[in-house]
């Protein structure tokens, strides 16, 4: 419970925040500009059809993805606290390791959903580079 307090009175807000928009970013970019034709081609592919929610439902599910690339800032933060690491080497460390751990459970849930590889290629790589991405933010401004 202490080291609980400690973390949240020691985080930097500003560098965590920042980390999440810039992880948000990555995905906006991704899954538009980057990949966004592929990867919607690969899910309607596996019987899923895209349809585009209205202004409401969209601003809601950009919420959703915010909080949970902020989500995984502040859990970041707490690992490379842990290893007091500030510093790029340590959040490239760390990042790789998470990413690397969220990649193995996607790709077991993937198997099993009969993902495309085209779809799982993309999806991962988000997650690796964002992790990553985030990661490194973090650790190199404390």
């Amino acid at each position: 419970m202490i080291a609980t307090i400690q973390f949240f009175s020691e985080v930097n807000y500003l560098a965590v925040f920042t980390a999440a928009l810039a992880y948000f970013i990555l995905g906006a970019l991704w899954y538009s500009v980057l990949f966004g034709k592929v990867w919607a081609q690969g899910i309607e592919e596996m019987g899923i059809k895209m349809s585009r929610p209205d202004k409401g439902g969209m601003g809601i599910m950009m919420l959703k993805s915010f909080l949970a690339n902020l989500l995984c800032a502040f859990a970041l933060a707490w690992l490379i606290r842990l290893d007091a690491g500030y510093k790029m080497s340590t959040g490239i460390k760390l990042g790789v390791v998470c990413a690397f751990l969220t990649l193995g459970s996607q790709m077991m849930v993937a198997n099993w959903q009969g993902t495309k590889t085209k779809v799982l290629v993309i999806d991962a790589g988000y997650q690796i580079l964002g992790i990553i991405l985030t990661s490194v933010i973090i650790s190199v401004w404390h």
